[in-house]
Order: C-alpha cells, then sequence, then structure tokens
C-alpha cells in the first residue's frame, strides 16, 4: 500500500475489516477462551466497516457516478481487487447495502452496463462487412442488410444482459427438471422389474436366447436418457467453464479449483452432477446390488437438482429472505441434532436389547431398526407401547422407565429447546434480513454474469468469453487519479467532522460537569444552611 496523498483510503479500510475479521475466525478456530480478544478485533472490523461506509456516502453526495467508478475499478495496490470484491471478501454486509452499492448491482442486473450501438461505430462496423465482401449494393439492399444486422446485434445484446439470462436458465432449468422427474419415475425399471431381470441372468446358461434377449435389453438407452445424460454433461461443461476463469498465472489447477468450491452455489452444482454420473456407472455395471444402487443414487440426485432451484430463486426480494432465514435454521438444527443423537442412541440401543425377543444377526439392519423406533417417538408413533404395558418383568419395568424419561426428554426439553434455538435466530436475523439479502445478491449478479447466455444444453453453441469486466472496469490513468484525489477530500472531510464531533462532544461533557458541580454547590449550601438554623433554635 502507498503512502501519502493518493492512497486508496476507501478500499484500505476495508482491507482492515477484512485483516480485523480474519484475525478473530483464527482466534475462534484455535481458542474458545479467548472471546475478548475476539470480540475486541471485530469492534475494531466494524469501526473500519463504518470509515469506509462514511468515505463512500461523501463520494456518493458528491458525485454518484465517481462512488460507482471507485466501487468497481481495480486496484493495483490490493492485487488488482475492486473495492466491491474486498467488501465481499470481508463480509461487510452494512457496506454492501449502501445505496451506492445497490445502484451498481441494479445497472449490472438490468444489463444497462452493457455497451449499445452506436450509429456511427455501426456505420463504420457495416461499411467494413460490406467491403470485405467486395459487393456492390443499392441503397434498399443495404439498409435491410443494415436492419437485419442491427436487429441480431440488439438481440444478442439482450441475451447478454443478466436478467435475461436468469429468465432463459429458469425456463429450461424448469424443463429439466420436469423430463428428469418424469424420468425417475417412469423411465427407470422398477425394482421388481430389476430383480427379474437378475433372476433371468441366472438363468441365462440354461437358456441363450433368453440371455441374448436381456443383453439386449439391459443395454439399450432411451431417447429421454440420452437427451437428459446430455443435458448433464453440458451443465458439467458449464461448470468447467467457470472454473477456468479463476485459473491464472499464479493460481494452480488445484487452487482454481479449491477458489471454485468456495461458493456454495458451485459445491451443490458440482454434487448434483457426480451424483448423476455415478447413477449411470452403476447402471452400466449391472449386478443387482449396483442396480438399485443407481436408482438410489439417481432418487438423491433428483432431489438436490429441485433443491438447487432454491438458489435460483434466492434473487427474489420476497423469497431471498426466507431463504437465508431457513439456512441459519438449518445450521442451528445441525447443532440441535448432535444433541438429539445422544439421546437417541442411548435409549435406542436400550430398548430394542430389552424388548428383542429373539436373536438377531450382526448387519446394517439392526442399526435401522434401533434408530427407526427411537427417531418416530419424538414424532408420536409408539409402535412398541404394546410390548411394554403388557410386560411386567424386570425388562418390561426398565423398558417401561426408559421410555417415558426418553419421550419426557425428547418432547418437552429437545423440542422447546429447538424452538428456543429457531425464535433466536428469528429474532436475530429479522431485522437485517434485507441487509443479508442485498449482501447474497451479489454472488447471483456474478454468477448470471459469467454464465453463457444460452442455457444446457444449448451452450455448445455459445461463443466468447465472459468475465466480470462490469464488475472491474479498466479506467484511464486520469480518472483514477481524480478518483483517488476525491476519496482524500473525502477521508479530510470525516477527519475533520470526526474531530468537530468530538471536541463539540468534550464541550457537551464540560458543560454537563459544570452543571452538575453547580447543582452540588447549591446543595451543600442547602445543607449548611439547614444545619445552622438547626443550631441556632438549639
Amino acid at each position: 500500500m502507498q503512502h501519502g496523498p493518493q492512497r486508496d483510503r476507501l478500499c484500505g479500510a476495508l482491507v482492515a475489516a477484512l485483516i480485523y475479521r480474519r484475525t478473530a475466525d483464527l482466534y475462534v478456530k484455535q481458542s474458545s477462551t479467548e472471546l475478548v480478544t475476539v470480540q475486541k478485533l471485530r469492534n475494531h472490523a466494524d469501526e473500519y466497516e463504518n470509515l469506509a461506509i462514511r468515505l463512500l456516502q461523501c463520494l456518493y453526495l458528491s458525485n454518484p457516478n465517481m462512488a460507482r467508478f471507485a466501487l468497481k475499478r481495480e486496484n493495483s495496490e490490493f492485487n488488482k481487487f475492486s473495492t466491491l470484491e474486498i467488501a465481499i471478501m470481508s463480509h461487510s454486509e452494512n457496506f454492501v447495502g449502501h445505496t451506492s452499492v445497490q445502484e451498481i448491482f441494479d445497472t449490472i442486473w438490468s444489463g444497462k452496463t452493457t455497451h449499445k450501438i452506436d450509429d456511427k461505430n455501426f456505420d463504420r462496423l457495416y461499411k467494413n462487412t460490406s467491403s470485405s465482401f467486395g459487393q456492390a449494393t443499392n441503397d434498399i439492399q443495404a439498409k435491410d442488410k443494415e436492419n437485419q444486422l442491427k436487429y441480431f446485434l440488439t438481440i444478442k445484446n439482450k441475451l447478454t444482459r443478466p436478467r435475461v439470462k436468469y429468465q432463459v436458465h429458469l425456463l429450461f432449468y424448469l424443463i429439466f427438471l420436469s423430463l428428469l422427474s418424469y424420468f425417475v419415475l417412469f423411465g427407470k425399471s422398477s425394482l421388481f422389474d430389476v430383480n427379474e431381470r437378475i433372476t433371468l441372468n441366472d438363468t441365462c446358461s440354461q437358456d441363450d436366447s433368453l440371455c441374448s434377449i436381456t443383453t439386449s435389453s439391459k443395454s439399450s438407452w432411451s431417447f429421454l436418457q440420452i437427451l437428459i445424460n446430455t443435458w448433464v454433461f453440458m451443465f458439467a461443461l458449464e461448470e468447467f467453464r467457470q472454473a477456468n476463469l479463476f485459473k491464472t498465472k499464479d493460481n494452480s489447477v488445484g487452487q482454481a479449483f479449491m477458489l471454485y468450491l468456495d461458493e456454495s452455489w458451485n459445491k451443490l452444482d458440482s454434487l448434483c452432477i457426480i451424483m448423476y454420473v455415478a447413477s449411470i456407472a452403476l447402471e452400466i455395471w449391472n449386478t443387482k446390488a449396483t442396480l438399485n444402487a443407481a436408482r438410489a443414487f439417481l432418487a438423491i440426485d433428483c432431489v438436490l437438482w429441485f433443491i438447487r432451484l432454491l438458489i435460483l430463486l434466492m434473487i427474489d426480494r420476497t423469497v431471498g429472505p426466507i431463504l437465508l432465514m431457513m439456512q441459519a435454521m438449518l445450521n442451528d438444527m445441525m447443532t440441535f441434532f448432535s444433541i438429539f443423537f445422544v439421546f437417541t442412541s442411548a435409549y435406542g440401543v436400550a430398548s430394542f436389547s430389552l424388548l428383542q425377543n429373539r436373536e438377531m444377526p450382526f448387519g446394517v439392519e439392526v442399526f435401522r431398526k434401533i434408530f427407526h423406533g427411537a427417531y418416530w417417538h419424538v414424532f408420536g408413533q409408539i409402535n412398541d407401547l404394546d410390548d411394554v404395558k403388557d410386560n411386567f418383568e424386570l425388562t418390561g419395568w426398565a423398558a417401561f422407565v426408559l421410555l417415558v424419561f426418553y419421550m419426557a426428554i425428547s418432547n418437552i426439553v429437545l423440542v422447546n429447546l429447538l424452538v428456543a434455538m429457531f425464535s433466536n435466530t428469528f429474532d436475530r436475523m429479522y431485522a437485517r434480513m434485507d441487509t443479508l439479502w442485498k449482501f447474497h445478491r451479489y454472488h447471483i449478479i456474478k454468477e448470471y454474469t459469467i454464465l453463457a447466455p444460452l442455457p444446457p444444453p444449448l451452450n455448445l453453441f455459445s461463443t466468447g468469453i465472459y468475465e466480470l469486466k462490469p464488475f472491474n472496469p479498466e479506467l484511464p490513468p486520469e480518472q483514477i487519479l481524480n478518483l483517488r484525489r476525491r476519496e482524500a477530500l473525502a477521508y479530510e472531510s470525516d477527519v475533520f467532522e470526526h474531530a468537530t464531533n468530538e471536541k463539540q462532544s468534550d464541550v457537551n461533557r464540560q458543560e454537563k460537569i459544570d452543571l452538575q458541580l453547580r447543582q452540588l454547590r447549591k446543595m451543600v449550601s442547602l445543607i449548611k444552611v439547614t444545619c445552622e438554623a438547626s443550631t441556632t433554635d438549639d
């Protein structure tokens, strides 16, 4: 970072907030006893974030366009990261919620930053195109060709807008979910057909004609399955292209892939694709166990594709905050399940050993039966109550006591604890729902900025490199110098205002102390007069 009057103070304040917050996170991971230190570090981070907000507010009030350029331009002192990107990395949610930042999101999302077709440039482009063909045309034909080319460029310009991309991708994704659901429900063989096919394979050696029929039936794919396979492959191709954007001279392939997986969106996309590929591989293996496993993988994968639809709906201002609150509540539920698992395991093992009347071989089925009854007891389904109430032996009494205590702890203590955790999360996030949605909105806009205009499976025909130019525009040196001067003026103005406020607060504090001293003197003099009067009377 450069020293002197030309250093970037707006971005520097956010970098300081980033350093303090990352240090606080490291303290939390390494030791849980340094709570005072962690709180001090986070307070310092909030102070620097508030400083950045005040500087941005000064820039925005003086010139809104300059404030937006100051947010989007690359900073050579900070590895060419823009101020907006550093604000995202530092989780400066209040800063991102500023009006200037949200105006940038609105313009990028609507596609207003895309270069419009200028008449002079278009005429020059058309003349070069016509001269390259070397054909002379009349005025009417030239005008028709000009209108056709202008219409084509206008359509291409609209398709590259993030909002239009989102609408087209959402439409095609709904079609994909419909086809995948139909394929899972009706396109795959049922478990009965799978078992019957395996039985026929076992008798293959006895009947060669039956063997050939079975072999041909297992190797054929329907048109719907081929279409879905191609669709998923194009999804994978798009994810590979996005991961390749993280590859730079300084980053290796592994580092680029880890940067790609930093976002939960990309993690879910990768998991969906891996699960589908695993189901196809298991189906090709063609045994009874692998065919059943392929159906299980495909069913779970279908659930993941539907969950991915929720991320697409995050851009909506009404649905987005609700999904963020659900995500926070799911985190609370994971903490709750760590406690719930202990009680469920304890009761499940004990009750199963007391109520089991016959020997049972060790296997995976035992664990399922143990947790099945204990888990559904919480929801009121007590199937083994008849076994307990009619059993008056010592094992029956022990099972009865365990059931009473388990139902009391699980239904009264644990469930109410979960409700209290959800209520606390709701109260904590409700006042900041809009700010949190504005912060997470960046990731969706960034996703649809770098996406190809055509959705899968048509993205194979998309050409060009789609980078984050709307977020990182290239500015001339004169404009960068002007921006830094304005940031320096905003910083000096903030320092002067802060000093003035401190001086005014000192004056107010001194006046308050003087007033308290005068009141104290009056009280002392009143007490003195009262004492002298009582002495005179005596």
